[in-house]
């Protein structure tokens, strides 16, 4: 495990702590006793309360130039994908869908839909009803607490017009954000580590995600691509395939990147993507095509092809647009009629 440490005998530069010994595994309260044990004991000699840590944990110390390379490795491997796709995003002609729900009330039942497809999608399936009056009382289903606050939490996010207009500008920033709505997103979930970096390896069916130690430089290097683009649409679909494929998180990654992803739409006033039940399986095979093939055109056809579809509803009331998406038959597993 890695960990950060002000220089607590000098104050004047961070320093990188790493067990020399992959098999002891230690935590950040370990580090930081041992640092202040040694400083205290050697009365502030800096030399020897480095070399006490070395002995007693193994450790080895870099200068500030050794730590910013290590805190700045990235994934090769997702760093071509993302050159693919940005590639692909650039020679795309993707058009301008204004959002049609820019005001309220429509552009809370569009955010309400958003929520409730987003969690839907990722096994948190209530009845659409159910979901609704969920939201417009905050009381929580008897026996579904976190399961409750899921759909609550996503729904308040999305639905914040001032949340919705934040996007990064810088890649500390970017992680700024990811963090504070990882944090929000779930907070009624305390074992899954709310806005905290993971610490392993995750892993999704076959595919395998970055890990910890490149997690970081990659969203920075990530973040320098998504800048070069200027479309909110190939911004969003950048967006959202980087997150999903860093997956920084413990969990609630997907519901966080379709977050990310709505948040570049709105900011330019243009129309939410939101994936159905029944667009379901053609969005994770998209994804999949992209992650393990290196093939964007199904991605950026069905993720366009999604927008167009919202982009097409009639917002008026949440009855109205249920009624449509019931007449589309969007709430179903799946639909042998979609093609992208």
């Amino acid at each position: 495990m890695y960990c950060f440490l002000d220089d607590l005998l000098t104050r004047t530069r961070p320093v990188w702590a790493r067990p020399a010994d992959p098999r002891r595994r230690l935590s950040d309260a370990e580090v930081l006793t041992t640092a202040l044990v040694a400083a205290r004991y050697f009365g502030g000699n800096l030399v020897l309360g480095r070399h006490y840590m070395q002995q007693h944990w193994g450790m080895k110390w870099l200068d500030k130039s050794g730590f910013t390379r290590h805190l700045h490795r990235l994934s090769d491997t997702l760093l071509g994908l993302f050159t693919t796709l940005l590639s692909a995003l650039r020679t795309a002609v993707l058009p301008q869908r204004p959002d049609p729900a820019p005001a309220a009330p429509p552009f809370y039942t569009v955010a309400f839909f958003e929520a409730y497809f987003s969690n839907f999608i990722e096994g948190t399936d209530f009845q659409v009803d159910e979901a609704r009056r969920m939201v417009e009382t905050g009381q929580l289903v008897g026996g579904r607490h976190a399961d409750s606050h899921d759909v609550l939490s996503t729904y308040r996010l999305c639905s914040n017009v001032a949340e919705m207009r934040v996007v990064p500008q810088s890649a500390e920033d970017l992680l700024a954000i990811l963090q504070r709505r990882h944090t929000q997103l779930l907070h009624a979930r305390p074992d899954k580590r709310p806005g905290q970096w993971k610490e392993h390896a995750n892993q999704a069916g076959l595919t395998s995600f970055v890990e910890p130690g490149l997690m970081r430089g990659t969203l920075h290097e990530g973040f320098k691509l998504y800048r070069s683009l200027s479309e909110p649409l190939a911004r969003a679909l950048f967006m959202v395939f980087m997150v999903s494929e860093v997956h920084p998180f413990d969990d609630g990654n997907g519901r966080l990147a379709r977050l990310m992803m709505n948040a570049e739409l709105v900011s330019a006033s243009q129309c939410r993507i939101i994936v159905t039940t029944h667009a379901r399986e053609g969005y994770l095979d998209a994804l999949r095509r992209l992650s393990r093939q290196g093939e964007p055109g199904r991605y950026l056809r069905m993720l366009s092809g999604t927008q167009q579809f919202v982009a097409e509803l009639q917002p008026t009331s949440y009855e109205s647009v249920k009624g449509q998406l019931e007449k589309q038959g969007a709430f179903t597993e799946i639909s042998s009629q979609l093609r992208w």
